[in-house]
């Protein structure tokens, strides 16, 4: 497929003259009329997003800037609210109550000049990271529409990787947003817990999940992030100096030997502009991983799932909700958690969040102090995106392994600690598979890491 605009050449173009908001909208609903077979969009309204468009236009003619987003189409993960359309997160029980208001991050787009192009599929409840979803359609690989998009927000690394729009908003729990940037090859951004608006959002474990972009550049994810938080990212920052640490157990062991090599002829060249690659061990990381990631999700989802539908969505109870899930791997997850005796008991749940993720969070926070790292690399899913009906993974180290638990091998640990993270593009394999490197960092250090991340994608062209 051509590389298409990114968001900043599309806004420069609108602002410029050079195109209008409908005739860019107009386009865009062409091409995704064109690749309806990728399965990107489970909702989209053509009128209301012309009508949008119109307006945006007129008030430009009015002499009106509505903002750095002014008549710039933004894709939303269906698990997202937006006024008017229902918030399914790819599930039955969720499919028809329209939502009165949009969620406080799609305020701030609209503020900012935003149109909402369409919600876009992902995995049921975005429990899975494959976004094979037989309710909702499941979105496909826009390299070989064979394989997966990877997910939850799979839909939205799709519609950014085939051009039919120039960003999404997903969501991000233990690699939702990453994976599929990375199986898709495009950019994409985790935040640091808390950053983002997080209200209105279909959730899984408030512990855990933030929403986050999935975009062209990193210049992209730098301009969102401001929107969403007013936090100034620089643009001239240099990768000389850096100093990276490179996590080899654990991370780089268990990928495969293609897609590792990708990953580190990327870091080569950036260590050839300067940046300082540093070895690192990680201890008991994946121990107090372990402990946490899964216990913390399942009693959260029980607990922060039916609040949710309590506000958002009176009338469906959390056992319609669960009764009603069409995929079977997501039902087999979720529907323990309406037995009498909780799959995850309060003591476990404390342990796992006041113990072992803790512990986690302090260890991340000792790597990064004690080696002075801007970034721990690692590849973002240890091997490409694997054919839709692949259940099995042969990972180095490892063995065999449910496609589930590979592809959030490396993505998981960072996300239970809190942490941001990001995948950007780092090549493709021999079949013209692309391959994500992705750069964890420390807490809070969104601003840090975007404006690495603008540094490394420079070096990377």
């Amino acid at each position: 497929m051509a590389q298409s605009p990114t968001l900043t050449e599309l806004r420069d173009a609108l602002a410029a003259g050079h195109v209008s908001a409908v005739e860019l909208v107009g386009r865009l609903l062409d091409r995704i009329d064109d690749y309806a077979g990728l399965h990107a969009f489970s909702i989209i309204d053509p009128e209301t997003v012309l009508t949008e468009a119109r307006a945006a236009d007129q008030q430009r003619l009015n002499g009106n800037s509505l903002g750095p987003l002014h008549g710039i189409p933004v894709a939303i993960k269906d698990n997202i609210a937006v006024a008017s359309y229902p918030n399914a997160a790819g599930t039955p029980a969720l499919a028809k109550p329209v939502m009165a208001a949009d969620a406080p991050l799609v305020t701030r787009l609209r503020e900012a000049g935003a149109i909402v192009l369409g919600k876009t599929t992902m995995h049921e409840l975005a429990w899975g990271t494959t976004s094979i979803n037989p309710f909702s359609g499941t979105p496909r690989n826009p390299t070989d529409p064979n394989r997966t998009a990877g997910g939850s927000s799979g839909g939205a690394g799709v519609a950014v990787a085939a051009g039919l729009g120039p960003v999404a908003i997903g969501t991000d729990t233990g690699g939702s947003v990453r994976i599929p940037a990375a199986l898709c090859g495009v950019w994409g951004f985790r935040p640091t817990v808390g950053r983002w608006p997080g209200e209105a959002i279909v959730p899984i474990s408030r512990t855990r999940d933030t929403a986050g972009p999935l975009a062209r550049n990193a210049g992209d994810l730098a301009l969102l992030h401001t929107i969403m938080t007013g936090e100034t990212i620089e643009t001239s920052v240099s990768v000389a100096g850096k100093r990276i640490g490179i996590p080899d157990t654990y991370f780089w062991s268990v990928a495969q030997p293609e897609t590792a090599a990708i990953c580190r002829a990327a870091l080569n060249r950036l260590q050839q502009a300067g940046a300082e690659l540093v070895d690192v061990e990680i201890g008991n990381l994946a121990k107090h991983y372990d402990l946490a990631s899964f216990d913390i999700a399942l009693y959260e989802t029980k607990r922060d799932l039916a609040l949710y539908l309590e506000h958002y969505a009176p009338g469906v109870t959390l056992a319609d909700v669960i009764g009603q899930i069409a995929s079977v791997d997501v039902r087999e997850t979720l529907e323990p958690l309406l037995e009498e005796t909780a799959p995850i008991s309060e003591e476990r749940y404390q342990q796992a969040l006041l113990v072992h993720r803790a512990a986690l969070r302090q260890i991340y926070q000792d790597l990064f102090d004690r080696h002075k790292l801007t970034a721990l690399a690692f590849p973002t899913v240890p091997m490409p995106a694997l054919p839709l009906d692949q259940d099995l993974v042969d990972l180095p180290t490892i063995g065999l392994v449910p496609a589930f638990l590979a592809m959030i091998h490396n993505t998981g640990p960072g996300s239970t600690a809190g942490i941001p993270g990001i995948s950007m593009p780092a090549g493709r394999t021999a079949e013209g598979m692309p391959v994500g490197l992705a750069f964890d960092g420390p807490d809070g250090g969104d601003k840090a890491l975007l404006e690495f991340a603008i540094a490394a994608g420079a070096v990377m062209g």
